[in-house]
């Protein structure tokens, strides 16, 4: 059942409704055609001109919800949705669709195109207002979708990789006079690749938990699960009590506090050997000459190699273990992540074969191949 959004705000006594409504008093209802009115103007030539334009989700719901302005959703191919209402007494449309977002008005004169965009952003920031108690209780219920930028993030990862990998296999030294100076070159440019490598791929894998998370009942709500650091996190997705998987998290959580942490947090880390420490008789030594500055170690394509074939080996892991494996079939699907608890039984009962994954990914996709393309 919808929510009547504005009488739920009058019943409430939000204020915010009397500031919309005296705001609003130069708009009324319509419901002329669209095709009725001469021009069109498309959201991002307004904002290229310097108006600034509403999101679509604020304006459907401050026109529609608030405005209560005579709407039509979905009753045509490519075609969101039209909402019709009156400027100063001047036809207008709102309308979404697959190639852009268009205001359609009868008038194009440039006093009434600057007043009428004004009277939108501003209405737009009361919606906005509006909306922000609603939008923290879905939050909190966990009554969203995430959008799934994992195949861009992990391509990120395997473009510094390669980078990385590239910098340390460089040949074609010409002569002995510059092979000093080629080498620590090479060694340096392998360092910041080295070092951009693991912060795309820790990010990558921090947000491929998040989507995980959607796959599994857990007394932590989402909001909370994603304040978590990577290492809660991880805990709370993976058994690290089984043998295996501990054996991957004490590598990765090495690899994190050993190489990713210490440049991520100005060059400090917890071993404190970025320090000189002062002894009397000796002056200022290291307070580590085991492993040497996390710097050195990271240019060293040992390392580098090191540290691929762990994430490589954690990675094949998961390919190879069936329930996990079907959960990254659906991240790497592309389709965003929900987390109601409709959703979360769609997914278990979809990860209980192959079979049941395939048509599950199937069907999702279609419809979301129809979405995006407002093929109704």
């Amino acid at each position: 059942m919808s929510v009547d959004w504005r009488e739920r705000f009058i019943e409430e006594g939000n204020e915010r409704i009397k500031y919309l409504d005296m705001a609003a008093r130069e708009i009324s209802k319509s419901n002329v055609n669209f095709n009725n009115c001469i021009y069109r103007f498309k959201s991002n030539e307004l904002e290229a001109i310097g108006y600034k334009v509403p999101p679509q989700h604020l304006m459907v719901f401050l026109l529609v919800d608030l405005l209560k302005c005579e709407s039509h959703f979905k009753e045509m191919e490519k075609v969101f949705c039209e909402i019709h209402f009156r400027y100063k007494e001047i036809e207008c449309c709102y309308s979404i669709r697959k190639f852009g977002t268009y205001i359609y008005t009868d008038s194009n004169d440039s006093d009434f195109l600057k007043s009428l965009m004004r009277t939108l952003w501003n209405l737009g920031k009361i919606a906005d207002n509006l909306l922000e108690k609603p939008l923290e209780k879905s939050v909190d219920s966990g009554q969203v979708i995430i959008k799934n930028s994992s195949y861009r993030l992990f391509s990120r990862y395997k473009y510094f990789k390669s980078k990385a990998i590239e910098s340390y296999s460089k040949e074609g030294i010409k002569s002995e006079s510059n092979l000093i100076n080629r080498r620590q070159r090479l060694s340096t440019e392998g360092f910041y690749n080295t070092t951009a490598m693991l912060e795309a791929y820790f990010s990558f894998q921090e947000h491929v938990l998040v989507l995980l998370f959607a796959f599994q009942k857990s007394e932590v709500s989402l909001k909370d699960f994603i304040e978590l650091t990577w290492q809660d996190k991880f805990k709370i997705i993976f058994d690290i009590k089984d043998k295996i998987i501990q054996s991957y998290y004490n590598a990765l959580v090495s690899i994190k506090n050993n190489y990713r942490n210490p440049i991520a947090h100005g060059g400090f880390d917890k071993s404190l050997d970025y320090m000189l420490v002062y002894i009397e008789g000796l002056g200022y030594v290291p307070t580590n000459i085991s492993d040497g500055h996390f710097y050195t170690r990271l240019s060293k394509s040992e390392t580098l190699e090191e540290i691929i074939n762990t994430i490589d080996e954690f990675h094949t892991w998961i390919k190879d273990t069936p329930v996990l494996s079907r959960k990254m079939k659906i991240i790497e699907s592309g389709l965003d992540i929900r987390y109601t608890v409709m959703d979360f039984e769609t997914y278990n009962e979809a990860l209980e074969s192959d079979d049941k994954l395939e048509q599950y990914l199937e069907y999702a996709l279609e419809a979301w191949d129809r979405e995006i393309n407002m093929d109704w």
